[in-house]
């Protein structure tokens, strides 16, 4: 019977070893998709202080100091999960209502639907389109960011010398 040896296939056996449990245990890759949402995160949190205020009851451009205190209150990031197809999500918007009931919202008007009316418009309101804007413009440094991490924690599982 022939038998192969490598001088390197026990320090191989135990990168391989760590590398598995690493992985197998979603940190890593949640920190990985944690850097990206906080990019796209911390725009639109600048992104909403930056919209431009109206008076109530005007018909120019811009939010009301209330609609901009909402979105800015109701605004958050979900904590990452897996899907049933594998894939980490983290979902960055808005969710809850505003104190203002109607007969259509009797809970209030949710919050999700108010940064609808204001990124696209309505008929009676102009688009302020500041979602679209700042996920497009931050999305490649997301992207970024993320490969960044992906290749720190790659480095780190691989970087074995020493752990054991």
């Amino acid at each position: 019977m022939a038998k192969i040896d490598f001088s390197t296939s026990d320090k191989y056996g135990r990168v391989l070893d760590y590398w598995e449990t690493r992985m197998l245990d979603d940190a890593a890759l949640k920190r990985v998709v944690c850097r990206g949402a906080a990019i796209i995160a911390d725009a639109l949190r600048v992104a909403i202080d930056a919209l431009r205020e109206r008076e109530k009851g005007t018909n120019s451009v811009g939010v009301t100091k209330r609609e901009k205190e909402l979105l800015a209150k109701h605004f958050g990031v979900t904590p990452i999960r897996r899907d049933r197809d594998g894939f980490l999500h983290a979902k960055i918007g808005w969710d809850g209502y505003s104190g203002s009931k109607t007969k259509q919202h009797p809970q209030g008007v949710p919050i999700p639907l108010l940064v609808r009316v204001i990124d696209s418009g309505t008929s009676w309101r102009k688009k302020l389109p500041f979602v679209r804007k700042t996920v497009k413009k931050y999305e490649q440094a997301a992207v970024e960011e993320m490969q960044k991490a992906l290749d720190e924690e790659l480095e780190d599982i691989f970087n074995f010398e020493g752990r054991t």
